[in-house]
């Protein structure tokens, strides 16, 4: 331990007695501790801190695929077959997601949130902060209650415990609050945003939805857990053999329908796993490239010691000795960069999440830089102060005494080991910033390609906004239909509107509604075979609001209502599947498993992109609102100026209803902007990476070239006395400091094609081969090596011939 603290106390003085020197080398180290710190703590909250349940391990989702869709949810009744009949579960729930509308005061208030089985809280392990949670006799008496979330009780209720067992309005209707959810617990299920309020089902009750006895309507959101002992695989295997059983009893509505168990953690982080992984990568080459870049300094600092060095070691001073003294030395630059890089983690920290917002999963934990991340920044401070100073260490220390006295420090700055050494490591410096400079140049490519891509939507100068009308106030369709033709007539009068439409489902809200379909005159496909088509419900003047064009036939129009004769439109892709070559018009067709008639065909629309860029156009069916009226509405507004539409829809809605609340209100363009959020936030990251990586690596290659056109100083002049010009001297340092950079490259391309297929492995779109972006970085590292390498040389050539033969 003594000998420890002798080596620290040196180390200190040691630093102090050349602080622009060693300021440079933790400035360097701090760069890159503090990013990588940053970076872990957003990868620590948003992957590695406990999820909001309880045995994350044996949680599941369940999901029921069908061929067009791999991740489909559980019909009512099989979702009771396989409640009953699994034995690899201890048990299992469903969950239905549902906003719903709170009456507080006089200001109606939107929450989301789910309807649940008896079972659901103890599938999750959740505890109550006040009350009790839901049980297994509330869903089978369909009982009026409800649990709120911890956030909820805090932001709607003031935090005040006397809520539980109070009254209060939901979706206008009588609910008795039961319980307070704990606050490290949540409201999860597969596919949900941040849910507020839970409430039961009625899977059990006599009075159950009809959902629950309709087996081809894949609806619920299953969770269940495993037994002890049991594994996901082994349960899988189980509940695809019930499957199989259900589609023998059941062919029209369970062919080709099986089973997938999937860790509901996993579920839930969704595609954020692997981008956050990726860059968390991208983020520790930064960090070994900062290394490289200290130890090549380092390695300059080293052979100017090697005289001091080598008269310890004529004093007794073993090697091991030696380089432990380095060694201590390199680690406390590190600590000293890892102090450093934890205040500056703070700072990137929030540009991170600035850039990252929207993009994490919604379980995600808060994340700062707590006691876990600071701990993990000294180890990873240490770590890169042993990484950056163990070669210069172990080269500065091998030498002999004898030797290294008698030819003095000049000529022992010419160890060519230390000369490899420093140009292995801008090779390797160039290499990673070439794969990072690529790896963003092919998330860069990929999302100008999405930006590109014609959405078939206006998304200028268009808001939409969202309204559940509550079964207490429009318990049928015409009070529902009443509702919205009062909405559109209010819309339609303001000053400020240039159009006003309902769609039961906006474009680009996330959301979808599927079935097959049945063309009149055509025997049925066979089960499990029938493509499924969009269900789409909307007003007249939606296509023209979304700057959809009518290919052929009409629009819907005011004579399309309950009581006329049925009508539909369809999309070109409905078109291209079940009409090809043929005049769809005058055509009809009916959504199967809705017990409603044949429609004729009106009209064609173009297709347009649902889902958003990157997303195959889906084949949609529209009936007309008033026809098929739904409590579920979504409002399009066309402005006439870019002025926000969203007072003036809240307007409209309280003139037509005051206790009607309007949420999710957004633009078309915002909407647009989100589908490519999360490869905006990985491409810019990656990018800033990258760009630190090149601007460390040019760096490098300054330092060493610097080193090395010093340590040749006699030689430069030697050459000048002989007769070679300063551009022969410029000449000579460039086509040395070139060829290490070479090298680089050569490792940079190799690297760059595994980037690649990283890329194409964890971020979808992405062509993880291109020759023109690998060639144009290649380029780019060049010319930043040139530039790097000139300024030295330059400063070489400029020295006075008898000025560099006296040099020592």
């Amino acid at each position: 331990m003594d000998a420890f603290l002798d080596d620290m106390r040196f180390a200190l003085r040691s630093m102090l007695r050349r602080p622009l020197f060693n300021g440079l080398v933790i400035a360097v180290l701090a760069l890159g501790i503090g990013a990588t710190s940053a970076m872990f703590a957003v990868v620590k909250g948003a992957l590695l801190s406990a999820p909001p349940f309880r045995d994350p391990d044996r949680v599941m989702a369940l999901f029921a695929p069908q061929p067009e869709v791999p991740k489909a949810p559980l019909s009512g009744p099989d979702f009771l077959d396989w409640q009953r009949d699994a034995t690899s579960f201890e048990r299992m729930a469903l969950a239905k997601g549902v906003d719903v509308n709170l009456s507080i005061g006089d200001e109606p208030t939107r929450l989301a949130g789910f309807r649940v089985s008896g079972d659901y809280f103890r599938v999750l392990g959740s505890s109550a902060a006040h009350g009790r949670l839901l049980d297994a006799e509330d869903d089978h008496l369909a009982r009026r209650v409800a649990v709120i979330s911890h956030r909820a009780f805090l932001e709607q209720f003031g935090g005040d415990p006397a809520v539980v067992g109070s009254t209060i309005l939901i979706d206008r209707e009588p609910h008795e609050i039961v319980g307070v959810l704990a606050e490290e617990d949540e409201l999860v299920a597969p596919f949900s945003r941040r849910t507020d309020v839970a409430l039961p089902y009625g899977t059990t009750a006599a009075n159950a939805p009809a959902e629950m006895s309709q087996r081809g309507n894949h609806t619920f959101l299953v969770l269940a857990k495993l037994k002890e002992g049991a594994t996901p695989a082994g349960a899988q295997d189980e509940l695809v053999t019930i499957a199989a059983r259900l589609e023998a009893d059941n062919p029209n509505s369970n062919a080709r329908v099986t089973a997938k168990v999937v860790p509901l953690t996993e579920e839930l982080v969704g595609d954020a796993r692997g981008e956050l992984l990726l860059l968390f990568g991208a983020i520790a080459f930064v960090l070994l490239l900062a290394c490289a870049n200290a130890a090549s300094l380092l390695l300059s600092r080293g052979a100017g010691r090697r005289g001091e060095l080598a008269l310890r070691a004529s004093l007794g001073a073993t090697r091991r000795r030696l380089v432990r003294q380095l060694v201590t030395e390199s680690a406390t630059l590190g600590l000293a960069g890892a102090a450093i890089g934890a205040l500056a983690s703070l700072w990137i920290l929030d540009l991170l999440l600035e850039v990252l917002r929207g993009s994490l999963p919604a379980t995600a934990a808060p994340i700062a830089v707590d006691p876990a991340t600071l701990l993990f920044t000294v180890a990873v401070g240490v770590t890169a102060g042993v990484i950056a100073g163990v070669a210069p260490a172990w080269s500065s220390s091998e030498l002999d005494a004898h030797t290294a006295l008698k030819e003095g420090a000049a000529r022992a700055t010419g160890d060519k080991r230390s000369g490899r050494l420093q140009n292995g490591l801008v090779v390797a410096e160039v290499g990673i910033a070439i794969a990072l400079l690529s790896g963003a140049g092919l998330l860069l490519s990929s999302y100008a390609g999405l930006q590109a891509v014609d959405l078939g939507v206006d998304v200028e100068r268009v808001r939409v906004a969202h309204v559940s009308l509550p079964d207490a106030a429009y318990p049928d369709a015409p009070s529902a239909a009443r509702f919205g033709r009062a909405l559109l007539d209010r819309l339609s009068n303001d000053p400020e509107v240039e159009s006003a439409a309902l769609m039961n489902i906006v474009p680009l809200g996330g959301s979808n509604t599927n079935g097959s379909v049945q063309v009149e005159g055509r025997p049925e496909d066979l089960p499990g075979e029938a493509p499924l088509v969009e269900r789409r419900r909307v007003s007249p003047g939606a296509f023209r609001t979304l700057g959809i064009p009518i290919l052929r036939g009409r629009d819907f129009d005011t004579g399309d209502r309950e009581g006329g004769s049925p009508v539909m439109i369809v999309n070109q892709a409905f078109v291209d599947r079940f009409f090809p070559g043929e005049d769809p018009l005058g055509r009809r067709v009916r959504w199967e498993t809705d017990e409603l008639p044949y429609a004729e065909i009106v009209g064609v629309v173009a297709d347009y992109r649902h889902d958003g860029p990157g997303r195959p156009v889906r084949r949609e069916s529209y009936l007309p609102f008033d026809q098929v009226p739904d409590d579920y509405l979504g409002v399009v507004v066309k402005t006439k100026s870019e002025a926000p539409a969203s007072d003036l829809i809240a307007r409209a809605v309280r003139a037509v209803d005051p206790l009607q609340p309007v949420f999710r209100v957004s633009s078309l363009r915002d909407l647009s902007e989100r589908k490519l959020q999360s490869r905006r936030a990985t491409m810019l990251l990656l990018g800033a990476f990258a760009l630190v990586a090149i601007l460390l690596a040019a760096l490098g290659i300054f330092g060493v070239v610097s080193h090395q056109t010093t340590r040749r100083t006699r030689e430069v002049g030697i050459r000048v006395a002989l007769g070679a010009g300063p551009w022969d001297v410029v000449g000579l340092v460039l086509r040395q400091s070139m060829a290490v950079v070479a090298w680089g490259v050569s490792l940079g391309v190799v690297l760059a094609l595994v980037t690649g297929r990283l890329l194409g492995r964890f971020v979808n779109d992405v062509v993880s081969f291109d020759v023109g972006i690998y060639g144009l970085v290649a380029l780019g590292v060049v010319l930043v090596g040139l530039i790097a390498s000139f300024f030295p040389a330059r400063r070489a050539a400029a020295i006075a011939p008898a000025q560099a033969l006296r040099y020592e």
